[in-house]
């Protein structure tokens, strides 16, 4: 369930980003292709594709966008600071501030979801949305204990 959680949440941020979304650390000349408008005006095939009016947008795709503009915005300034990164240390330091900032949006999209699906009387949906939350939150064992009940002696003696 957490993964079809994870992969509607894919859909849904990929659908809502179509056409702005821009590969991190690629410059913006690069990342996209350059098209010819029927003047011969030649602009990147992100920016010939509009964008969805904010009207046409559900409440909760509104907020979601204000989350990925947000978002957008925060990986941009972390991201121009890799030029200056001297060292592994701080790279990896700036690696995982980006990451943290991905993770928290990744939260407050779904919170936002489980919000408007109450607020919109999808109960079962929103509960759903929050169940896997909260199995997010939850901490992961890194190991999981196994007790071993070995009848045979270890070392020389079970050589004998």
């Amino acid at each position: 369930m957490k993964r079809q959680l994870a992969i509607l949440f894919l859909i849904i941020v990929c659908g809502l980003m179509a056409g702005t979304a821009v590969v991190a650390g690629t410059p913006p000349e690069t990342a996209a292709p350059v098209v010819a408008d029927p003047d011969g005006v030649e602009t990147t095939a992100t920016a010939a594709v509009a964008p969805r009016e904010p009207e046409s947008l559900t409440p909760c795709q509104q907020a979601i966008r204000a989350l990925l503009d947000r978002e957008a915005a925060q990986l941009a300034a972390l991201e121009a600071r890799v030029p200056a990164t001297a060292d592994g240390a701080a790279f990896l330091s700036l690696q995982r501030e980006i990451e943290q900032v991905k993770q928290d949006t990744e939260l407050q999209v779904m919170r936002t979801q489980a919000e408007h699906a109450r607020l919109e009387g999808r109960v079962e949906q929103a509960e759903r949305i929050e169940a896997a939350l909260a199995e997010m939150a939850a901490p992961q064992p890194a190991i999981v204990p196994v007790e071993r009940h070995d009848e045979a002696p270890r070392g020389d003696a079970a050589r004998r």
